[in-house]
């Protein structure tokens, strides 16, 4: 046997070493593209761009995977007056969290449609901030609990 048919004979043992390699290295790699995914807001209560006849007492996020309130900040703005900086707990599942709304709730004496703004950040367990704001409408005149667009009503719905 020459050499030349020598090194043709080994190719295909290299060849499949190679792809066995590659094979392997992709595999691994597409094990560990989960743990690189972050938490993400899967949800909000009240939902952003609803409306309500009456003031809600709690906030709720909730995301796909665990987040912990010792690492969030709530900020709620009702019809452009910043309020201070909200109680935040742990929500009902270990995937969310709840700020308390009551004391704003009560406070809320005249009957005009009332934007209200919550601002928030979140750090899930892997570290990644999460961060944004929900708007939804406060109405007293309205027939329709937790339904609606913002930006539909009347003259008089607050502008978003």
């Amino acid at each position: 046997m020459s050499v030349r048919s020598t090194r043709h004979a080994r190719r295909p043992g290299l060849l499949w070493r190679v792809s066995a390699l590659l094979l392997a290295a992709g595999s691994v790699l597409m094990a560990a593209a989960p743990a690189d995914a972050h938490a993400e807001l899967i949800a909000t209560s009240p939902a952003s761009g609803s409306i309500h006849a009456v003031p809600p007492t709690e906030f709720t996020l909730t995301f796909n995977e665990p987040v912990g309130a010792e690492f969030t900040s709530m900020a709620l703005s009702v019809g452009g007056r910043r309020v201070e900086t909200l109680p935040v707990r742990q929500g009902a599942t270990s995937t969310s969290v709840t700020a308390d709304l009551s004391a704003e709730a009560s406070a809320r004496p005249d009957g005009s449609p009332t934007l209200w703004r919550v601002d928030y950040r979140v750090t899930s367990d892997d570290g990644h901030p999460i961060q944004g704001l929900v708007k939804f409408v406060v109405d007293p005149r309205s027939s329709v609990e937790g339904r609606g667009v913002l930006g539909s009503g009347g003259r008089d719905a607050p502008e978003l």
